[in-house]
């Protein structure tokens, strides 16, 4: 390999982003968009994580952790192609990235298998699939992206899909066809 063929590598290409984003798995599905249909349930989930939260604070920390189940409706069965949500993405000004990374810490990143993301460093809408279906959709750092796409993106996916926003940290959820609940979530 000659010298200056070590460099051509490490340059991006014209119209190539090389931009990677990485999600903390801890994150995954903390914040996720989900099928209409599952609101009770949700809304079941989320009162006994609340009560457990309360029961088992100790002030410092929890004595006790709280398991989601699976939602009975996937999102699968709303047959989202991944080439719609990604041109629905792009519509909205959201960049893809090249590459995804999860893991945890500073050092530990492994490439997040059948997953797209759309963002920068943290902050991101990511996706997960299986062949021509998307199985998930959730976001991170919410507050690090354009608010006004952002809105934009989930009210237009919420009416095209029917789907919810499911916040699992804050235990709120948010339909998002009205396009003020998403307003008013935004602005926490």
């Amino acid at each position: 390999m000659r010298f200056l063929d070590y460099f051509k590598f490490k340059t991006p290409r014209k119209g190539n982003t090389n931009s990677v984003l990485f999600f903390h798995e801890d994150d995954f599905r903390q914040i996720e968009l989900v099928p209409k249909e599952n609101i009770s349930s949700v809304k079941q989930q989320c009162t006994q994580i609340n009560d457990l939260s309360q029961d088992n604070c100790d002030c410092s920390s929890y004595t006790d952790v709280f398991i989601r189940n699976e939602n009975p409706i996937e999102l699968a069965v709303k047959q989202i192609a991944p080439v719609d949500l990604e041109n629905m993405l792009t519509d909205y000004k959201f960049r893809r990235a090249s590459e995804v990374l999860t893991g945890y810490g500073e050092k530990y990143r492994i490439s997040a298998p059948d997953t797209a993301g759309f963002g920068h460093d943290y902050a991101g809408i990511f996706y997960n699939f299986k062949g021509n279906a998307v199985n998930a959709i959730w976001l991170t750092r919410l507050e690090e992206i354009d608010q006004d796409n952002l809105e934009l993106f989930l009210n237009n996916a919420g009416l095209k899909w029917g789907l919810l926003l499911v916040d699992w940290t804050a235990t709120e959820f948010i339909d998002l066809s009205d396009r003020q609940a998403i307003i008013n979530y935004l602005e926490l």
